[in-house]
């Protein structure tokens, strides 16, 4: 079976190699005989990132010398080995993958997508490793795994499953799990300025990115991600970047963990939707969930629902609040003519939150 090595151009220098495009009749291979690979810095020493984006299996070799780097195929090779093995595969399923890559044809990443995902996975590298260092130091002198939160199915999609689907095998998986959603913050977020409270109790993975870790709180509050947001936390601000040219208060927060942010607030961050109607919210750490079973982000409870978009802001909230509970006001017709149909204040459903996650975290994946 044929198999190839998609590089970036980072990494070909790094062998002293020239940009080769994959030839035609290698771009349809088999899911699992097409790799892409890139090199990047952690500590001051270098790293090797491996990923098929179709199963959105990843690996990491850490700390390799130029020389390791130089034999690319015998590196993919011996890291998959080890992977394997730690995944919980088969004897006879692992001689036939490990067959399927060997003498593979190295070639130059051409695909602006798969180029995107191998950013995507050095930087869920850097944060799986960053942990490592503190929970598992051994863990950088072999073969380091992530899941690559990025596959083709969305971020709440389980890539163990889909990898022993292909193989014709389930994974009991015991190393490479505890990177998938494994690891999670319990946080209470509370919506200020409303009386009684409006709350949220979820569960986000510690590793999300804060664009992602802000679908979660629109989907369990069930804001319509529809206005500008930003977060908070320690004297320092993150939030969407659209253009680098544009002034903005906070930074990128693609390049900050959801745990990283809170703990630069002391276990807790605030989280500002909408700068007109200006929703602030205070999000707490109650917990740090790490457990042997996968978790996907969730809402575990709360109480009344989220106000309307647009109602201008939580003054204007309560004042309509007011009028609903009085038919007699003469602006009582036009509030129930503007409010969306079936509108209740005091509904609150997790069946429902939890559908508003997977609906904002599934959506926001396809565009």
């Amino acid at each position: 079976m044929e198999s190839q090595i998609c590089c970036s151009t980072k990494l070909l220098q790094a062998m002293d190699l020239m940009p080769t495009k994959i030839p035609a009749e290698r771009q349809d291979l088999t899911p699992l005989s097409t790799w892409y690979a890139d090199v990047f810095n952690f500590n001051r020493r270098k790293c090797l990132v491996f990923y098929t984006p179709t199963t959105g299996y990843g690996m990491v070799a850490a700390y390799v010398t130029k020389k390791r780097i130089a034999n690319l195929s015998a590196e993919l090779l011996r890291t998959y080995k080890d992977a394997l093995k730690d995944d919980g595969v088969s004897e006879e399923s692992e001689n036939g993958l490990l067959t399927a890559m060997e003498n593979p044809f190295i070639c130059r990443t051409s695909d602006r997508k798969a180029r995107a995902h191998l950013v995507h996975a050095i930087r869920d590298a850097g944060f799986s490793m960053s942990r490592s260092v503190l929970t598992d130091p051994a863990a950088l002198e072999r073969a380091a795994h992530v899941m690559i939160a990025h596959g083709i199915s969305g971020p709440t999609w389980n890539p163990i499953k889909a990898f022993g689907e292909i193989i014709g095998e389930p994974l009991e998986n015991r190393l490479i799990q505890r990177q998938w959603h494994l690891d999670m913050c319990q946080v209470l977020v509370t919506l200020q300025g409303v009386e009684p409270p409006i709350w949220r109790r979820s569960l986000i993975p510690s590793a999300f990115r804060l664009d992602k870790a802000h679908l979660v709180i629109q989907g369990a509050f069930g804001w319509s991600n529809s206005h500008l947001h930003i977060f908070r936390a320690g004297g320092m601000a993150y939030e969407a970047i659209y253009d680098k040219f544009d002034e903005y208060e906070g930074k990128d927060e693609t390049q900050v963990g959801f745990y990283d942010l809170l703990m630069m607030g002391g276990g807790s961050c605030e989280y500002v939707y909408d700068y007109g109607d200006h929703w602030q919210h205070t999000i707490q750490l109650e917990e740090r969930v790490v457990s042997e079973q996968p978790h996907v982000p969730s809402c575990l409870a709360g109480e009344r629902a989220c106000p309307p978009e647009d109602v201008r802001g939580a003054a204007r909230y309560e004042h309509m609040l007011r009028v609903l509970n009085d038919p007699s006001d003469d602006e009582y017709e036009s509030f129930i003519e503007w409010l969306p149909e079936n509108y209740d204040s005091e509904t609150f459903s997790v069946d429902s939150a939890n559908e508003g996650i997977q609906d904002m975290l599934t959506w926001n994946v396809r565009q």
